[in-house]
């Protein structure tokens, strides 16, 4: 990339051209002050489904090191015209450029505030800051919405509103009347929408200013230019928008074309109506709503009515009451231009059909229709009951089975080692592992030797099995339900993964006393990545390592297998250093799937545990090791806690500018960052990081 010149300054750093390829491109460049507007920028950006012909072009964002400082890079697309501000200055507009230059700005508008459903789909966005110099014109004379950094994210979904750290909304000239009078609900996403339709507004009266009327111009001025200084205050703008309540003048000569006065100054007037039941001599009303116009036939009488419906009254949004018809008796429509109710509808039949359908139904056939289903659901529950009553057997008898199958003995010869059998029976079969009369024969033959950690579950021991090691978790007998959760999730099919933790076997033994529940896996002797990283310090080689492997173990755990013996997706939830062993080669082993959750895709339903918490709370030139927000929070924080340093105060990890020196931990850098966004649909998948990674562990020649 190649800068060549600067084209804007702004409170954020500077904008320049570049070249890239031989085609020009808008870097926005921030300092490393404002990484926050630039991540935030950045994350609006990328959410998925964004982009539109009159949304700016989003292509990269990056950090670099310039001149011993950190540079925050935002690169879109470059467009010559500059923003609508500069453009409006130079250029006289005939009305077919208007027209143009506001339709754009509308359908791109609309486009951030619709919000698209499905798993692709793309969250409601209001910008917040909308105005002339945040808009570009394009060669086309079509205009694209930039300058994201204030914008606001809401999913109905969840009903969640991600705003942004900065609470005040756009620039003080542009300012709706409720942010002015600090009235506006900042929990409502609606309200903000509103606040860009205010803006909208404005932008629309300086782009008529410019449009030549009957051979007359006027020079280019901002809003309320003739009421406030250049450079208004907050309360400049609340007295003249709020208490004078003020808006821009409209000069006369634009009421001469009805043209540009209908589409461009409609919004602010009422709307006028034909009214049947008022007063006034020409029968018609103003209002801030609707009109309608409703005609009913109840037993041959007929009755207009047309009347005009305030806005409050337009209740619920979308499907107002005073708007909806009854097909017998009442047709009604709502419309929203001028004298639109002034239409005759059509007259209803003026009879409820209920009553003709009710005449058809005799008593034998009501009780046809009643008793059918009734029985039908009677029958679909002993069925029920049977399989269920059924299924504790089957399992037994396949128990049974197991436990006389010869062929298995000959699998247990004592010439074969624990890897010998873990390959013979899982890769030969479905990759599920091991046979169950194999697993409990493995478990029952296994000397304890040490604990080597213990957690809420339980103790974790090193066994001995036939001159190997493995790693033998216990849980009590309370925790069945998690033993049999993790047991269940492991023995998947085609889970095994050279990234994922071998398992062996899982058993419950009675030791006398109490039961105790045995999930066998294979033993690590560095133990956790946790235990790992406080241990030793790693290379850049290492670190590549580490972080390739567990990114390829998770890019398989989410990785769905089509097919007879298939794979579900699965997602860990409690992915975290401590559930993460590191082996002898260096390389990771992802473990602890008791909080997996996996998707079947064919009934697109979720196999989700009872436990509905997903994951641990906390989520380091060499440094001492660290945990996350370990400057932030206590060493075991609450959820509150935890809410208040990533959700509220949208705090990340520290990265240290020192890394902008080193390629390798640049990208990670980066990576990181983008792993980080609060909207998940922006984050990167599982497999784009391990294809990054891959990338550059060739690039660093890394040995894996």
């Amino acid at each position: 990339m190649f800068l060549s010149l600067t084209i804007g300054k702004g409170r954020y750093g500077e904008v320049w051209r570049g070249t890239w390829h031989g085609e020009n491109v808008a870097v926005k460049i921030f300092s490393s002050r404002d990484e926050q507007s630039w991540f935030r920028e950045t994350e609006i950006y990328n959410t998925v489904l964004l982009r539109h012909d009159n949304i700016l072009g989003f292509i990269a964002s990056d950090m670099t090191s310039r001149n011993s400082s950190t540079q925050l890079w935002l690169i879109t697309h470059y467009h010559e015209h500059g923003s609508l501000y500069d453009y409006l200055q130079c250029t006289v507009l005939d009305v077919e450029t208007c027209l143009r230059l506001a339709t754009s700005i509308i359908c791109g508008l609309v486009h951030l505030h619709v919000e698209i459903f499905g798993t692709q789909g793309k969250p409601a966005i209001a910008h917040r800051d909308l105005k002339s110099r945040n808009i570009l014109v394009k060669n086309n004379k079509q205009c694209c919405i930039a300058d994201l950094g204030l914008a606001v994210m809401h999913s109905q979904s969840n009903d969640y509103l991600d705003i942004g750290n900065n609470p005040r909304v756009g620039t003080k000239r542009y300012m709706a009347p409720e942010v002015l009078d600090e009235q506006i609900r900042m929990d409502c996403f609606e309200s903000f929408k509103r606040t860009d339709i205010w803006a909208y507004g404005l932008v629309l009266w300086e782009i008529a200013r410019r449009t030549i009327v009957n051979g007359i111009i006027e020079d280019y001025k901002p809003p309320f230019f003739d009421l406030v200084p250049v450079d208004p205050s907050f309360e400049d703008m609340k007295k003249v928008v709020c208490i004078d309540q003020q808006t821009p003048t409209i000069p006369n000569r634009m009421f001469s074309d009805p043209f540009v006065t209908q589409n461009y100054f409609s919004p602010y007037s009422a709307l006028l109506c034909l009214c049947s039941d008022c007063n006034q001599a020409n029968a018609t009303c103003e209002t801030d709503g609707a009109c309608m116009v409703s005609i009913t036939n109840v037993n041959g009488m007929k009755h207009h009515t047309r009347t005009c419906i305030p806005e409050v009254k337009l209740i619920p949004a979308g499907k107002p009451f005073f708007c909806l018809s009854s097909e017998a008796v009442r047709n009604t429509h709502c419309c929203y231009f001028d004298y639109c109710n002034k239409i005759d509808l059509m007259v209803p039949s003026g009879h409820w059909k209920d009553s003709e359908t009710s005449s058809i139904w005799g008593p034998v056939e009501l009780v046809a229709v009643i008793a059918g289903p009734v029985f039908l659901v009677f029958i679909i529950m002993i069925i029920l009951v049977f399989v269920f009553n059924h299924h504790p057997r089957v399992y037994h008898n396949r128990q049974r089975l197991d436990m006389e199958d010869p062929s298995c003995e000959m699998c247990l010869s004592k010439d074969k080692t624990l890897q010998d059998l873990v390959y013979d029976l899982s890769t030969s079969g479905s990759g599920s592992g091991l046979p169950l009369f194999v697993q409990r024969t493995v478990a029952r033959t296994i000397v304890l030797q040490e604990i080597i950690g213990k957690g809420r579950f339980g103790e974790v021991w090193r066994g001995r099995w036939r001159g190997g090691d493995v790693a033998v978790k216990i849980f009590s007998s309370r925790e069945e339900r998690s033993w049999f959760r993790e047991a269940e999730i492991y023995q998947t099919v085609m889970l095994r993964h050279e990234n994922i933790l071998g398992f062996i076997a899982a058993d419950n033994k009675d030791n006398g006393t109490w039961t105790q529940l045995w999930l066998v896996s294979d033993y690590h002797e560095h133990g956790s990545l946790f235990d790992y990283l406080n241990r030793y310090t790693v290379t850049i080689e290492g670190m590549i390592k580490l972080a390739l492997s567990a990114a390829s173990g998770l890019a398989h755990l989410h990785m769905e297998i089509v097919g007879t013996q298939g794979k579900p997706g699965i997602a860990h939830r409690d992915l975290k250093s401590k559930n993460i062993l590191v082996k002898k080669n260096g390389t990771c082993a992802i473990a602890d799937l008791g909080l997996a959750v996996r998707h079947d895709s064919v009934t697109d339903t979720i196999d989700i545990a009872p436990n509905q918490r997903v994951g641990t709370k906390r989520g380091g030139i060499h440094e001492e090791y660290q945990l996350p927000y370990y400057d932030l929070v206590p060493s075991d924080p609450s959820i509150e806690e935890m809410r208040k340093v990533v959700c509220e105060q949208k705090l990340r990890p520290n990265i240290p500018n020192w890394w902008q020196s080193y390629e390798a931990l640049r990208i990670m850098g980066k990576m990181m960052r983008e792993c980080w966004y609060a909207n998940g649909a922006a984050r990167l998948t599982a497999l784009r990081i391990k294809k990054t990674l891959s990338q550059l562990s060739i690039q660093e020649d890394v040995k894996i």
